[in-house]
């Protein structure tokens, strides 16, 4: 666990520490010298990735059905230019999501993907006049 630690910080009579994983695991604090107590299980979720999508332009009205498929998208939801899209529906593997895009002024919005693991870096859709 030492060779893990990014960062301890205390204050206030709480101790936070900053643990650099890529996977879940049992981490185990010692209390007391060689005493270990109490376990502590940290899950790791992963960013969500995007590897394809079916369309990038659709009406500013709004309403284009995209579908994306990727990686980690469980429990995901979608923005373009920071509005939710509506009707996402992610598969039961976290590898595809549809979802029904929002009416957006014409011009080029920011596509994110955000899950409990982060973001997607922004893909550009284009809403059309």
């Amino acid at each position: 666990f030492a060779n893990l630690a990014t960062g301890v910080t205390a204050a206030n009579g709480t101790v936070s520490i900053a643990v650099g994983l890529t996977a879940s695991t049992e981490l185990r604090l010692g209390v007391v010298g060689d005493v270990w107590s109490p376990v502590v299980t940290v899950t790791v979720v992963p960013a969500p990735t995007l590897s394809g999508l079916s369309t990038n332009v659709g009406p500013r009205t709004g309403g284009t059905t995209v579908t994306l498929t990727g990686a980690n998208l469980t429990g995901a939801t979608v923005t373009l230019g920071g509005v939710a899209a509506t009707r996402v529906v992610v598969n039961a593997a976290g590898t595809s999501l549809t979802f029904v895009t929002p009416a957006r002024p014409a011009g080029v919005s920011s596509l994110v993907v955000t899950t409990a693991g982060g973001s997607t870096a922004a893909v550009n859709f284009t809403f059309r006049a």
